[in-house]
C-alpha cells in the first residue's frame, strides 16, 4: 500500500492548529521538515509529519516540565529568602 501524501491545507486541518506562516517558518528554520514532493503543490509523507509532530508535542511538554520546576525552585527559594526556619518545616520557637 502506498503512503499517504498529504498537503499543506490538509496539514493544517488534520494535524496542527498552526497558520501556514507559522510552519512555513519553522520549515525554513529546519525544526519542521521539507516536503517530499514539491511542485505547484508541496506534499508531505504521512509518516514523517506524524513523527514530526510526536517528537514536538514530547519536547513541549519537556519545555512545560522545565519550566514548572523552575517555578518551584523560584518559590522555594523566595521562602527560604523570607523565612529559612519556616521554609524548612522548623519551628520558629514561638
Amino acid at each position: 500500500m502506498a503512503e499517504r501524501l498529504i498537503s499543506m491545507a490538509t496539514i493544517m486541518e488534520e494535524k496542527l492548529d498552526m497558520s501556514r506562516s507559522w510552519i512555513q517558518s519553522e520549515r525554513k528554520a529546519g525544526r519542521f521538515p521539507n516536503p517530499d514532493v514539491t511542485g505547484s503543490v508541496n506534499l508531505w509523507r504521512e509518516s514523517v509529519v506524524d513523527a514530526w509532530l510526536a517528537e514536538f508535542l514530547v519536547r513541549a511538554a519537556n519545555e512545560q516540565a522545565a519550566k514548572r520546576a523552575a517555578a518551584a525552585r523560584k518559590v522555594k527559594h523566595a521562602a527560604l529568602a523570607r523565612s529559612p526556619k519556616a521554609a524548612l518545616g522548623v519551628p520558629d520557637g514561638n
